[in-house]
């Protein structure tokens, strides 16, 4: 009996802790492919919030859940911006 209220004064206090979520964090991304996930939900996490510098001719490539495809590549452009 001591055992079960133990572990249901756990879990309660389990779920009374908030975490606190992280408003960023910094990739270091390499030459060639790199598959990246945004974990956060911040703002309109549009590609110029997410990726608000990204090196000219870089290419992204969305994948798309609904289709479990991948788009075309979108190439970044300094002029186009």
């Amino acid at each position: 009996m001591k055992s079960l209220l133990l572990r249901m004064s756990v879990a309660l206090a389990l779920e009374m802790v908030v975490w606190a979520q992280p408003e960023s964090y910094v990739l270091e991304l390499g030459p060639g492919f790199n598959a990246v996930a945004n974990h956060l939900d911040l703002g309109d996490n549009s590609l110029d919030e997410i990726f608000p510098l990204v090196p000219d001719g870089a290419l992204l490539i969305k994948f798309n859940h609904t289709t479990h495809s991948f788009s075309p590549p979108a190439e970044y452009s300094v002029l186009a911006g």
